[in-house]
């Protein structure tokens, strides 16, 4: 995207990108909010719905999901059965308990972290029906967001950016700047039209220490495949060497625990 490669021109650094996967990328498209870390649970997508359901369940409730465009939207979940109960909303919905058209009663369930429009699996087209006859609703619900995995900083010397540092806020809000003035989606929005909502994987050990959490090392460990921008020029790295030679390549140390020999299968990211 130029835009990204534009903001990191001015911000002189060097950033990746995990991959958001294209029904993310299409409801950003469409101008929905993406999460940030105030939701912590999964979008709507093949792993997450098979990962909760049986084998010939899953794949009707993925067709019916695929059929009303709601793939790539963050779901709410039930905390015991992992069935999925709904579909958080953005700033922008104006639906309420209120019946509409006489036949159906929307559930909108204010949750710990926002609002979730409750879908029923069993009445399924009648649950959905308040919701998509909202003018513009694809831009309603909460999708992902772009997903940073590394930043390095080209000012004096190179170096990986500190977590939660100012440095980090510049060149977080550069890329979601220049991404807002060439998406009318996101122009003049609330944060939670950014596309960049936290800062990149390589933080966030030190994010979590700093917090006092648990390390969960599946997010600590590299996730591939990543797309790297630096001036102007993308570059896909898929996998651990790769990524050791571009830092090579630009001239960086990598963080200990990224070399490809600590990367083992167990810590590989599932991602969100």
């Amino acid at each position: 995207m130029p835009a990204i490669a534009a903001a990191c021109e001015k911000a002189h650094c060097i950033i990746s990108f995990r991959d958001a996967g294209e029904a993310t990328l299409e409801k950003l498209a469409f101008g929905a909010p993406a999460k940030g870390h105030d939701i912590l649970e999964k979008t709507i997508k093949d792993g997450s719905i098979r990962k909760n359901y049986p084998s010939a369940q899953a794949d009707t409730i993925l067709a019916a999901l695929k059929k009303a465009g709601l793939l790539g939207y963050v779901g709410h979940w039930d905390k015991q059965t992992g069935a999925l109960l709904g579909i958080y909303m953005g700033p922008a919905h104006s639906l309420d308990d209120r019946v509409s058209d006489g036949i159906y009663k929307i559930d909108i369930t204010m949750i710990d972290d926002g609002d979730s429009y409750r879908i029923d699996m069993d009445k399924f087209n009648a649950s959905l029906a308040p919701l998509t006859a909202q003018e513009n609703w694809r831009a309603l619900p909460f999708t992902g967001d772009y997903d940073l995995h590394d930043m390095i900083s080209l000012i004096g010397q190179r170096s990986t950016v500190p977590s939660n540092s100012r440095e980090e806020k510049r060149i977080i809000n550069a890329v979601n700047e220049k991404i807002a003035a060439a998406d009318p989606h996101r122009r003049g929005k609330s944060v939670k039209y950014n596309t960049v909502r936290h800062g990149p994987q390589v933080s966030y050990v030190a994010f979590a220490l700093e917090r006092k959490e648990t390390i969960v090392p599946s997010v600590a460990a590299a996730d591939f495949p990543l797309a790297f921008v630096h001036k102007g020029e993308w570059t896909i790295v898929r996998n651990a060497e790769e990524h050791l030679a571009y830092y090579r390549k630009i001239k960086m140390n990598m963080k200990a625990s990224w070399l490809p020999q600590i990367q083992t299968t167990p810590f590989r990211r599932s991602g969100y």
